[in-house]
């Protein structure tokens, strides 16, 4: 169990430094690397781009370019949720008295609570982080995205938790109804 929460840990650094990183690149660096991603879905999505009037090409571009970059912002900060939570509450099935029970029962809004505060929390560090990058500014709306990106991975990792601790109790009480008949 210690090797699993050492690895979660050393993986949540791992991501706060690869967020870190891409705030620290300039505003033209950072559009560039999104740019080409949403190239790709342009490419992607609409087999006659090149055929499109200018006009038309540019707004099908920053639409898409928005979207990748906000998407960006929420998936990075919903992987971080994970793992953070990962870290705090490693081994969330903990064996008790023959049946799996999911620690969350008394703890799990704490948990949960104190993840989201620490993704929020760095969202907003790093927003002020981008205060000092070339071409690039803080983003109230980006703090939001990035939060609501880890609210919603708390959710369903709450929900898996959940779900697996159900079945798992489930399988042990069909064990024990055999066992008995």
């Amino acid at each position: 169990m210690k090797v699993l929460n050492g690895i979660f840990v050393a993986l949540t650094i791992a991501l706060t430094v690869f967020i870190f990183s891409f705030s620290a690149q300039t505003g033209e660096e950072s559009a560039g690397l999104s740019g080409k991603i949403a190239h790709k879905v342009i490419n992607i999505l609409f087999d006659e781009y090149e055929s499109y009037e200018e006009e038309k090409q540019q707004e099908i571009y920053h639409t898409i370019h928005l979207i990748v970059r906000k998407t960006a912002h929420f998936c990075e900060y919903g992987l971080l949720a994970t793992l953070i939570l990962s870290s705090v509450v490693t081994g969330i099935l903990a064996y008790k008295n023959g049946c799996f029970t999911a620690i969350w029962q008394k703890k799990w809004c704490i948990f949960a609570v104190v993840t989201q505060i620490m993704v929020s929390v760095y969202a907003l560090t790093d927003e002020f982080h981008q205060n000092f990058v070339e071409g690039r500014g803080p983003s109230l709306k980006d703090v939001f995205i990035d939060s609501a990106g880890g609210f919603t991975a708390i959710i369903c990792y709450m929900l898996i938790v959940w779900c697996v601790a159900k079945y798992l109790n489930k399988k042990r009480f069909e064990q024990i109804e055999k066992e008995i008949c």
